[in-house]
Formats: structure tokens, C-alpha cells, sequence
């Protein structure tokens, strides 16, 4: 639970920044725009939730802008969305995979930021404090 805690957390402009950071990748483009409507139909047959940057960058920009973790999932979604409905070895299927990577690479730089959220799991300075106290000696 402590792992992913402190996205809930994160204050908005980390947010907004991770946002930045994705739409700043160099084949982000792809992914700007909705299915055409034209696809729509069988799109929607493979695809529970579509996500692409345009909403995703509505939503941070919204009254309730969503938390970290919940835009990690947003945009999880949405590349995972291009890899299941693209062929395999096709270019958007390359292009998905990369943005993948660089999604959890931006998060990794999020949680740097942000490092004064990250808590210790429970008890765990608890046992520090009490093995110095006590010599470093176990009971």
C-alpha cells in the first residue's frame, strides 16, 4: 500500500508535470486524438475504456483534476489500448511500447519529486529505533 500511497498524494502541479513530460515525447503525437468515428464501432468492441491525450489533458485541466496515481492508470490505459488493438511488430505498436516506458520512466521522476511523501512502510523506524537502542542486538 505504502508503494503507491504517495501518488494520492502528490500536489497538482506534479501532476500537471508528468502530463508535460508525456505529451513532450517525440511520438506522443499519436496519440492526441480519438478514434475516428468511422472505427469507432469496432474500436469500442476491444476497447472497455478509450483514452487519449486530448481527454486526459481535459481532465488535468478540469475542476477535479485527477490524482497521480489515477493519471498513471489513464495513461497506462491509454497505451495499453494501442498495443491490444494494433498488429504486432506494426509502428503504433512500437510507438505504444515506447510510450510505455517513458510513462513509467516520467512517474520514476515524479516519485523523486515528490520524495517528501514517500513514507517508510509501518514500523519499520520503529525497529531501527529499537534495534540501536537496544545495541543492535536481536531478542
Amino acid at each position: 500500500r505504502e508503494a503507491w500511497a504517495w501518488k494520492a498524494r502528490a500536489p497538482e502541479r506534479a501532476v500537471r508535470r508528468l502530463l508535460q513530460r508525456v505529451q513532450q515525447h517525440r511520438v506522443a503525437s499519436q496519440f492526441r486524438r480519438g478514434v475516428p468515428d468511422e472505427e469507432l464501432a469496432a474500436y469500442r468492441l476491444r476497447v472497455k475504456h478509450p483514452v487519449d491525450l486530448a481527454m486526459v489533458r481535459r481532465r488535468v485541466e478540469g475542476k477535479q483534476p485527477p490524482t497521480l496515481l489515477e493519471l498513471e492508470w489513464l495513461l497506462m490505459v491509454m497505451v495499453t489500448n494501442a498495443i491490444v488493438t494494433s498488429e504486432p511488430g506494426s509502428e503504433q505498436r512500437q510507438a505504444a511500447c515506447e510510450l510505455k516506458q517513458h510513462i513509467k520512466d516520467a512517474v520514476g521522476l515524479a516519485k523523486q519529486e515528490c520524495k517528501a511523501l514517500v513514507l517508510a512502510p509501518a514500523g519499520t523506524l520503529r525497529a531501527k529505533k529499537a534495534s540501536k537502542a537496544s545495541g543492535g542486538q536481536g531478542s
